[in-house]
């Protein structure tokens, strides 16, 4: 059989409450006629979750993927102008979103808001009069959104998904419904910083902090019935494949960011401030520090911790 997917999804981003996580991929699997058709859903654990992107896809198929013939439907480009790209439709297209955020009823139309990366090469994405049918994923295939706020790309119940497998740790997304497992993995992130060894004079009144670099990190939590099981799921590769770029392109991050900057300064403060703690360095160089220390002195400013955060992206 030859095989059709809608909305192929690999590794997706999303902007999303401080407590919401990607919980997995969902399918719908069908035939129809002679082929076979997959749809496949990022699900995810919070309904106020919104996409952002999908990165490093690579999928294949045997014998490829099928295209429709005609200028707007021969690309993984979703043929979004016509409303042709639709769940009872036989095409292979990507999407970031639905038309409208129209709620789930049997068939998905694709956004307009959807755009190819740079990976979908040559006419993959765009199609020209004479190019033939993109039936084959680019490597590290890639799409997003073009409008982050946009209604396109909030969340839906999928409780009514016909024909629902749940992939691997998607069993907490939203809606529920047949196929569900007892528990489901979240990738957690933190941020560690790391130095070279600090070197000092043999008097200890000079130090030197130097190789300082930050480590993003990462471990799965378990998501059972009884809660939150913390780094008892299964490594996720994406994420630690995430976690690596991040902490490779670190410093160019904090070149476009510069909270990130900011951050990397807070730790070497911190470093200092240790030492001078744990080393007595204050006393021995007779420097008084406790106005710096009462709180009653030097007051500091609270803030409202926010319950969401913007997207970057």
């Amino acid at each position: 059989m030859k095989i059709a997917v809608l909305g192929m999804v690999g590794a997706a981003s999303f902007v999303a409450a401080a407590d919401a996580g990607f919980a997995g991929f969902v399918a719908s699997a069908r035939n129809s006629g002679a082929y076979t058709v997959i749809d496949i859903f990022a699900g995810v654990t919070n309904a106020s979750d919104k996409f952002l992107n999908v990165y490093n896809l690579n999928a294949s198929a045997t014998g490829g993927f099928y295209q429709q013939a005609g200028l707007a439907t021969k690309t993984w480009k979703p043929d979004a102008a016509n409303f042709n790209s639709t769940r009872s439709s036989i095409d292979s297209f990507m999407t970031a979103g639905t038309y409208s955020g129209g709620a789930y009823g049997g068939e998905y139309y694709a956004s307009t808001n959807t755009n190819g990366d740079p990976n979908f090469t040559g006419t993959s994405w765009n199609a020209t009069p004479a190019s033939a049918a993109a039936t084959t994923i680019p490597a590290n295939a890639g799409w997003y959104t073009g409008d982050p706020t946009s209604i396109d790309n909030n969340a839906e119940s999928i409780a009514g998904l016909t024909n629902r497998v749940n992939g691997t740790n998607a069993s907490a997304t939203t809606g529920g419904g047949p196929g569900a497992t007892s528990a489901a993995a979240l990738p957690r992130f933190w941020l560690e910083p790391a130095y070279d060894p600090i070197t000092r004079d043999p008097d200890e009144l000079a130090w030197h902090l130097q190789g300082r670099s930050m480590k993003c990190l990462t471990e799965s939590d378990a998501l059972a019935a009884a809660g939150i099981e913390r780094g008892k799921a299964p490594a996720d590769k994406v994420a630690e494949r995430w976690c690596a770029a991040m902490t490779t392109h670190y410093d160019k991050l904090a070149l476009k960011q510069p909270v990130f900057a900011e951050l990397l300064n807070c730790i070497d403060l911190t470093v200092v401030a240790a030492l001078i703690r744990g080393r007595q360095l204050d006393r021995r160089a007779g420097l008084d520090l406790t106005p710096l220390l009462d709180a009653t002195k030097l007051a500091l400013p609270t803030y409202e911790a926010p319950a969401t955060i913007p997207t970057v992206a």
